[in-house]
């Protein structure tokens, strides 16, 4: 990714697996998650924030693998907040506000 913070985060196997599973499994299982993924890899900074923006980790999808009507509407207000969250980060950052969240 495009920060050396992300690097950081993987420090035992489990770590590892995480990440194969948000970047490949959640692709797998929700194909627009690939877009999420880049689009999230551009915007955030952290490891951190991306787990905490990303809507198949926030939404309960792990959860009876979204197969129940509640997670699924879940899933899709979570994609939106991150569409928008990114859209944010975006202009900021085409404006020169760094700084804000």
């Amino acid at each position: 990714m495009g920060n050396d913070t992300y690097s950081s985060c993987i420090n035992q196997p489990q770590d590892a697996i995480l990440v194969c599973a948000i970047l490949y499994s959640e692709v797998i299982r929700n194909h627009k998650m690939f877009f999420h993924n880049i689009l999230l890899m551009q915007c955030v900074k952290s490891w951190h924030d991306f787990c905490d923006n990303h809507p198949m980790l926030t939404g309960g999808t792990w959860k009876d693998q979204g197969k129940d009507e509640k997670t699924q509407t879940k899933v899709i207000k979570r994609e939106e907040e991150s569409l928008i969250y990114c859209a944010n980060k975006m202009r900021d950052k085409a404006h020169g506000n760094y700084m804000s969240k």
